[in-house]
């Protein structure tokens, strides 16, 4: 077949008019793309921080234990991210450094904890500081100041630590007696040196009676005395003892103790003067007290005096059958700064009105021989006393 130029050209326009028949079908068929919305992005959550507490409130060490307690602060859960966690301390009966040391070390009186990211708890050590001076009760308060990150703090998050001192030893912090209806306690304080610093004192028989004595101290040794209505008594010494006392009440001398010692520096007398109507100081009574070798009162006789007369035996008692044991309450006092039995009786005889009354003394003792409870039985009476230590 022959093309001629004009058949070429109509075949090239029957062409591009099928092409174009055809794409405006497709463009009628396909629906028109819209703009895709504007959308903001999904905001990232942070994980709520794990809320850290105390395991134990309170917390109770030994001077003398060298060992570092640690100290667990839990944490509600893992620990979403890291974070910190700062502790303040504070006292008025501690020193940092002195009564106690901590680890990590506080610095300004603040510790910083690190939480790492999935910590369920975070710690740090106490450790007591050991020392020879006698302190009464001392404690210190961990309290969590702030906390950033993972962690967050309680409400009223705090631990309290006690110091328990070893340097008291012997001494005792309480008693009671108890005999029928009538009762009566002493609590004791004492100084750096262990020394007794004050007495509060309640009696009951049945009415309640309360009161206390506080000493003072020059040079180590008790010079003055004033209890709770602000009554002074003032110790006079020479030669390193106590020869008399005077008790003074507003501004009048009411009472005067004259002291006299045995060969083994015991007291061995107490003469009494009381203030009379008439301003004058007049003999009133006579203590005299016999000793065994060891310095345990043997026998302590009480005499009443009146003028012009002969000085008349009023009691004798009597203590027997001591045992080794170190006695922290005496049953005969002199002087506040002695101990008149540093061992315990086991029999006590009172010898009164013309009658002789003889008690048998038990006692429960600690492993250490300190006595945690005595108690005498005599015929129908029965006291009871217990011991309280620091």
């Amino acid at each position: 077949m022959i093309y001629t130029p004009m058949k070429k050209f109509t075949n090239l326009l029957l062409v591009i008019s099928a092409c174009l028949l055809y794409a405006c079908r497709e463009s009628e068929s396909v629906a028109p793309r819209q703009p895709l919305p504007n959308t903001p992005p999904v905001p990232v959550v942070p994980a709520a921080p794990a809320v850290a507490a105390f395991q134990n409130t309170t917390i109770e060490v030994k001077e003398n234990d060298g060992n570092q307690q640690t100290i667990i602060i839990a944490l509600s859960k893992p620990a979403p991210s890291d974070g910190t966690l700062v502790i303040k301390l504070s006292s008025t009966t501690t020193a940092y450094g002195v009564d106690f040391e901590t680890s990590p070390a506080a610095i300004n009186g603040e510790i910083n904890l690190i939480v790492a990211k999935g910590d369920v708890s975070v710690r740090f050590g106490i450790k007591p500081i050991q020392n020879t001076i006698v302190n009464n009760e001392r404690k210190a308060e961990f309290a969590m100041a702030r906390a950033t990150g993972g962690v967050t703090t309680a409400a009223n998050a705090a631990l309290v630590l006690e110091i328990k001192d070893d340097d008291l030893g012997l001494r005792l912090k309480k008693y009671e007696t108890v005999s029928g209806a009538w009762r009566a306690s002493r609590e004791f304080q004492y100084n750096d040196k262990g020394e007794v610093n004050s007495i509060t004192w309640t009696t009951y028989t049945p009415f309640a009676t309360s009161g206390s004595y506080t000493y003072y101290r020059e040079n180590g040794k008790v010079v003055r005395m004033i209890d709770q209505v602000g009554f002074v008594t003032n110790y006079i010494w020479k030669d390193g003892r106590v020869i008399k006392s005077e008790r003074i009440e507003g501004e009048q001398l009411k009472q005067r103790i004259e002291y006299a010692y045995d060969d083994a520096g015991n007291v061995g007398e107490m003469v009494y003067y009381d203030r009379q109507p008439d301003g004058t100081l007049q003999r009133s009574m006579v203590m005299l007290f016999l000793y065994y070798l060891d310095g345990n009162i043997y026998k302590k006789l009480t005499y009443y005096v009146e003028e012009g007369k002969e000085p008349e035996l009023a009691s004798t008692q009597t203590f027997e059958d001591y045992l080794a044991q170190p006695n922290p309450l005496p049953m005969v006092e002199t002087l506040p700064h002695l101990n008149a039995q540093p061992n315990l009786p086991r029999t006590y005889q009172l010898e009164i009105g013309g009658q002789t009354l003889h008690y048998e003394i038990q006692y429960q003792l600690r492993a250490d021989g300190l006595p945690t409870q005595r108690t005498l039985r005599g015929g129908a009476n029965t006291e009871t006393t217990t011991y309280v230590y620091n």
